[in-house]
């Protein structure tokens, strides 16, 4: 089965929300900025899954957990981000996912 971006494709309404809190108070966006910006989030998110899969698969697991992803990032040189990842995540299994990282 193929799938396109256009498959795939985020919420609009998401998209918009993330680039406005993203970019400073007034930015204008033209329509295809925003559609650029949403087309390049979705092969983003499909190219770290696809690598994260392949960590997990690696591992010899059936299911992607954070840490194949902290690993995911890792692999593409985006480590650099993992810092902030990990603040924003919340919940009892967080003490579980830095022991991994």
């Amino acid at each position: 089965m193929s799938s396109t971006i256009e498959d795939n494709e985020l919420p609009k309404a998401n998209v918009t929300r993330v680039l406005k809190t993203a970019l400073p108070p007034g930015t204008a966006l033209q329509k295809d900025a925003k559609l650029a910006v949403s087309r390049a989030a979705t092969v983003f998110i499909n190219y770290l899954s696809s690598i994260a899969n392949d960590v997990a698969k690696g591992a010899n697991h059936k299911t992607i957990s954070a840490p194949d992803v902290f690993k995911a990032l890792e692999i593409v040189e985006l480590d650099h981000l993992a810092p902030q990842l990990k603040e924003s995540l919340t919940g009892k299994n967080i003490m579980d996912l830095y022991k991994y990282v």
